[in-house]
């Protein structure tokens, strides 16, 4: 979260509301620089929600960061050896950057997309730092 503006008469701390939608039954394990005491977890639309308050002082930025284990579901899929990752462009909002990390036990064969912004940490984490001016698909092959 970015704030721009200055603390004047109109313009004070930007306070924010922010949901993240992941694959239902998915176990929060923490989340950083939000500043909330209280982060709600919730089922609703058919995922599991992390619900929490952040709050930006004008002129600053923020970045949150969300750690959780995949439901089980998921890591069924990738003991098949694929991982699929689909963030969802909130309607109205501009997110000029942001960076995706995938870790796994097993290495990584192959990843999409590819380009200047997809790195591979190492053999079993790949990482890029894109925008999400759109949805946005991440894919990735990993060996046995």
């Amino acid at each position: 979260y970015a704030h721009n503006g200055n603390f004047d008469w109109k313009t004070t701390r930007y306070q924010t509301y922010t949901r993240v939608y992941v694959p239902r039954g998915s176990q929060l394990i923490s989340i950083e620089g939000a500043g909330s005491e209280k982060t709600e977890v919730y089922d609703e639309y058919g995922k599991t929600v992390f619900g929490f308050f952040a709050s930006i002082e004008p002129g600053n930025m923020k970045n949150i960061r969300i750690k959780y284990r995949l439901a089980k579901t998921v890591e069924e899929k990738i003991k098949n050896n694929s991982y699929s990752l689909l963030i969802q462009k909130q309607a109205g909002r501009k997110v000029e950057q942001m960076s995706v990390v995938a870790s796994f036990s097993n290495n990584v064969e192959a990843y999409q997309p590819t380009g200047f912004y997809a790195n591979k940490i190492d053999k079993k984490s790949i990482k890029w730092d894109t925008d999400l001016k759109s949805d946005k698909t991440f894919n990735i092959k990993i060996n046995r």
